[in-house]
């Protein structure tokens, strides 16, 4: 009696999936028009907006929820089965959500959020699927979109600025882009192995062994694109809301942006003026030009040094400085020039100096004097 109702259930089945191939073709014929609509759109050079773009986008999304559809009536996988017991031949059609995903990412002409919770919800198939054959150990979590959008409908407060809701941590954004750069390095390994493989997996007969290798191939560089879609879906849909909660209060995104952007460019005018040579040349050029505020050199000097932007060395005049800013360093450099001379020639008022500044020091040491300490 069992095995009479599981003959049943199979051949009914089996009617439904031929109906289902005589409407809409064969699920190897599906999968083959999808992934050829795939490469052209890596490949072409058209915009994401042009008719014939949108065309093979929205033909793929079509397609592709077929293809998904048929796999489902076959029962192509199971929860308690093992990546090494499904066949070769359906290994492709573990692609099909993340290629939804892909397509879905790609559509334009409809409301952006409800296309990117679409994609959001295909690509954490995939990942579900590839994460059951233990093609992955990465798992996305539940993660609090639900619940914000509930309390968008309770009318609790949200924010309406671009700028993320808390402080950044450094350390995992670090740690983001090690691994980041980690997977790309791998993905570039892994997209040159499947080159290679691909020569002969499209030849009329090819061993199983490298098919199968091949498609093993493709899924982990799915994988690896899929968790940088992933970050880029959240980020996008974080901002969408904001958006849309913005737009809600009746606050133009646009004419936000532009009036911060305003308000950080608008800074104090620089205010100009004039440095004479002294107070009597001061108040003719303040005579002549009142809207401008003039200083003499002096007062220029000072200014700067009570602000600390320059100092003037030791023992040289305003003017002689201004005349030649490098000269004391000159001096200083000339006169260190003759006390090497002077040793050099053992001159005996710069000996005797020498001598007394020695005795000096054998006889104080070092913090004499120094009673800030109470030692």
């Amino acid at each position: 009696m069992h095995v009479e109702k599981e003959l049943t259930k199979f051949t009914t089945m089996a009617n439904t999936l031929k109906s289902e191939e005589g409407e809409q073709g064969k699920l190897p014929d599906i999968y083959s028009k999808i992934w050829s609509n795939y490469e052209f759109l890596e490949t072409t050079d058209l915009s994401s907006t042009d008719a014939e773009y949108q065309r093979r986008v929205c033909e793929s999304i079509v397609s592709t929820e077929k293809a998904i559809h048929m796999t489902n009536l076959l029962h192509l996988f199971s929860d308690n089965e093992d990546i090494d017991e499904v066949s070769t031949t359906s290994l492709k059609y573990l692609l099909l959500p993340g290629l939804l995903n892909y397509f879905t990412l790609r559509k334009t002409g409809e409301d952006r959020l409800e296309l990117v919770k679409k994609a959001k919800a295909h690509v954490k198939d995939f990942m579900r699927l590839c994460a059951l054959y233990n093609l992955t150990t990465i798992k996305f979590e539940d993660d609090d979109d639900e619940d914000e959008d509930a309390e968008m409908k309770n009318g609790k407060e949200v924010s309406t600025t671009l700028s993320a809701k808390k402080e950044p941590d450094l350390l995992g954004m670090a740690n983001q882009r090690q691994n980041k750069i980690d997977r790309y390095k791998e993905q570039k390994k892994t997209l040159q192995e499947i080159k290679e493989l691909r020569v002969y997996v499209e030849k009329e007969h090819v061993d199983d062994e490298v098919q199968r290798k091949y498609y093993l191939l493709l899924l982990k560089n799915w994988i690896s694109s899929s968790l940088d879609d992933y970050e880029n879906i959240k980020m996008e849909l974080q901002i969408l809301k904001q958006m849309a909660a913005m737009k809600a209060k009746g606050i133009d995104v646009a004419e936000e942006k532009k009036s911060e952007e305003a308000a950080a460019a608008k800074k104090k005018p620089f205010r100009p003026f004039i440095i004479t040579k002294d107070q009597l040349q001061k108040q003719v050029i303040g005579a002549g030009y009142p809207s401008l505020p003039t200083m003499t050199v002096e007062e220029f000097y000072e200014q700067k040094v009570k602000d600390g932007t320059f100092q003037i060395p030791t023992g040289a005049s305003l003017q002689d400085w201004a005349r030649d800013p490098d000269q004391t360093t000159k001096d200083k450099a000339e006169e260190e020039a003759i006390e090497e001379e002077k040793i050099a020639q053992d001159d005996p008022e710069k000996l005797a100096k020498m001598r007394n500044w020695d005795d000096w020091k054998d006889d104080v040491r070092r913090g004499d004097g120094n009673r800030m300490n109470m030692g």
